[in-house]
């Protein structure tokens, strides 16, 4: 039995043990805070890395030196300097989150069969700019259908947490049989899986092959997971109208500029933005590509064109695609290129609007600039001749027109003038004075150097709103406000350019086109910005005003010159009113443009299309489809 003193003794020890163990926790923790405390320290303060990627591991690439020139533009330094501000920016501390932006693709808006039975000979519909190159156009015809590109509303998918209504496009058909016209036939086209049509269905397409027997879509898509912008090509079997099927699709990088067919060649234009610090172990964000959905391959670095002057990162993808395989033939991209593009018989001309900074003195002088690539592509392949640069930007691809190995343009020559001031320890710019005017260029395209210009030749502040070349005659509209000229140019002789014009009337033009018995007509605007269709004449000394037609009712009515039916042979011009929902149709009778029809349709400026076969008016849009006859309401 133990003391007193020996119980006393041990209650001691047992308690001098517990406060060894619970100092020794008290350390531990301490110790553990003292880690947590600068671990986070290191999280939340340690500065991000704000050098740009090094691409060493890529030197032997043939695409080592562009690489770094994308890398030099697209690199942006982290929006934060460590994760306290990444993750506490937004609280009041002084230092406000910013946004985050993605500097690439455009982010969006929520082979041939062999026929022996075909839907009829092909006819043309749509005002092609050159004779034998086609252009794309919402409707096509042979002489027993109109094929029609409309869209619908498809299923919905779930985006963000929102509901979407996907957007797929419906191919329709329609027969040409007077009042018996019907829809005979349609498909539902749908975007690929992972991928969509949302917000881009206004620049989609179609084309008709010469033997009736194929439509071939164009239309831009967009890769919901990569988020990169494409430009999808899509061809359907339409021999037997009731049971269309689809041959197959392939893909070029980009969002769709334009296109062009020749012999059932198709030359596809698209423009492709590379994101900010792209990642160079997947050429997708950073080269364009053409090809199937999953067998993408990039275009080679000796098709690509660039310089170390470029300014920023983005590309026009230039393809050729055989329409018989969907194969691609050929392709070039050109880096900083974009805007406007023009088809002669053998050349493809691709522009790009710049700025160029001149200063004298403390007067800053900064001017618009276009530079024209010309790619030869009548070949069997694509070929890079080179580019030339003018003064001034262009209005449209009908600015431009090549004509016995001489391409005119036509541009707006603007400039912006600045004086350099200093005030206290600010050096800024001050704005003094803005010019406009237009200038014609003729260059030699074989050694694309300027053989001739006429610069300025529009009155100041004056802008070219449309342009037509025809043969050794142009024509171009200018106008400041609604006060306008239409100038006639003789260039058949680029040694002594000579140029007549109408003087001030009211309005302006937004398209112009030879029409009957020698006259140019005129669609755009009044002086109270409601429609004017105008035809103007030539005399030896002048272009003159004959006749105009301005309704007294308000009319909405598209700006797109595909929207119009015209038929100058004829003498008829056609566009559909939107406000009052109604199609006008007008001739020019030898004096006047009287109204030949003036009926009910509904549907959007934009998408109404018509045509006129023996005697009558086709009308076709999103929504409905008509036809009557002309000559009953002559």
């Amino acid at each position: 039995m133990k003391t007193y003193k020996q119980r006393t003794d041990g209650v001691l020890k047992k308690v001098e043990q517990e406060k060894a163990k619970q100092k020794k926790k008290g350390i531990i923790a301490l110790a553990a805070t003292a880690v947590a405390v600068t671990s986070l320290g290191l999280v939340l303060f340690i500065p991000y890395n704000t050098a740009p990627v090094q691409l060493t591991e890529y030197q032997n690439s043939e695409y080592y030196a562009l690489m770094n020139k994308v890398n030099e533009l697209t690199y942006a330094p982290p929006l934060y300097k460590n994760n306290f501000e990444k993750w506490f920016g937004d609280l009041t501390f002084g230092c406000g989150a910013r946004d985050t932006m993605m500097g690439g693709a455009a982010v969006p808006e929520n082979s041939m069969m062999q026929v022996d039975d075909v839907a009829g000979k092909y006819e043309e519909v749509t005002n092609n700019q050159t004779q034998g190159v086609i252009e794309g156009d919402l409707f096509k015809r042979t002489s027993e259908y109109i094929f029609y590109l409309n869209y619908q509303y498809g299923d919905q998918t779930q985006a963000n947490g929102y509901s979407v209504d996907e957007l797929d496009f419906s191919l329709q058909v329609y027969s040409i049989a007077q009042t018996d016209s019907a829809l005979v036939g349609s498909f539902v086209v749908k975007a690929d899986e992972g991928m969509r049509f949302n917000g881009y269905v206004d620049k989609a397409e179609l084309y008709l092959s010469q033997d009736g027997g194929q439509v071939t879509i164009v239309s831009p898509c967009y890769d919901i997971e990569k988020r990169i912008l494409y430009t999808v090509v899509m061809a359907f079997d339409v021999s037997d109208v009731t049971d269309i099927s689809e041959v197959g699709r392939t893909y070029v990088s980009g969002n769709y500029v334009s296109s062009r067919m020749v012999d059932d060649q198709l030359y596809v234009v698209a423009n492709y933005h590379i994101a900010s610090n792209p990642d160079f172990s997947k050429e997708e964000r950073y080269l364009p590509q053409v090809g199937g959905r999953y067998a993408l391959n990039s275009i080679s670095a000796e098709n690509i064109i660039w310089s170390e002057d470029a300014t920023s990162a983005r590309y026009t993808v230039l393809c050729k695609v055989d329409c018989n395989t969907l194969a691609t033939v050929d392709s070039l991209a050109f880096f900083s290129y974009s805007q406007e593009i023009y088809a002669s018989q053998d050349n493809m001309f691709i522009t790009r609007g710049y700025s160029k900074t001149e200063q004298n003195g403390e007067t800053i002088k900064r001017s618009m600039m276009t530079e024209i690539a010309c790619v030869q592509y009548s070949g069997e392949n694509l070929s890079y001749h080179g580019s030339v640069s003018v003064e001034g930007y262009l209005n449209d691809q009908y600015s431009m027109d090549e004509y016995d190995g001489v391409l005119r343009v036509f541009t707006t020559y603007s400039y912006d003038e600045y004086v350099e001031y200093t005030y206290g320890e600010t050096v800024g710019m001050r704005f003094v004075a803005s010019v406009d005017s237009a200038s014609l260029y003729c260059i030699d395209v074989q050694s694309l150097q300027v053989l001739q210009s006429v610069e300025q030749f529009a009155p100041e502040g004056e802008t070219v709103r449309s342009a037509r070349f025809d043969g050794t005659k142009a024509y171009v509209c200018t106008a400041i406000l609604v006060k306008d000229p239409v100038f006639s140019f003789d260039l058949s002789d680029l040694n002594n350019i000579t140029y007549t014009d109408t003087g001030v009337i009211d309005g302006y033009s937004i398209s112009l086109v030879k029409f009957a018995n020698d006259t140019l007509l005129g669609i755009g605007y009044n002086e109270q910005f409601n429609l004017k269709v105008e035809l103007y004449q030539e005399t030896p000394t002048a272009v003159v005003s004959l006749t105009s037609y301005e309704p007294k009712h308000y009319v909405t009515f598209s700006d797109n010159f595909k929207a119009y039916y015209i038929d100058s042979k004829n003498g008829y011009v056609g566009l559909h009113d939107g406000y009052l929902g109604e199609y006008i149709l007008l001739q020019f009778d030898g004096y006047n443009l009287v109204e030949a029809v003036k009926v009910e349709f509904a549907g959007n400026n934009d998408r109404t299309r018509a045509t006129i076969v023996d005697g009558w008016l086709y009308m076709i849009g999103d929504s409905s489809m008509k036809a009557v006859s002309i000559n009953s309401r002559n």
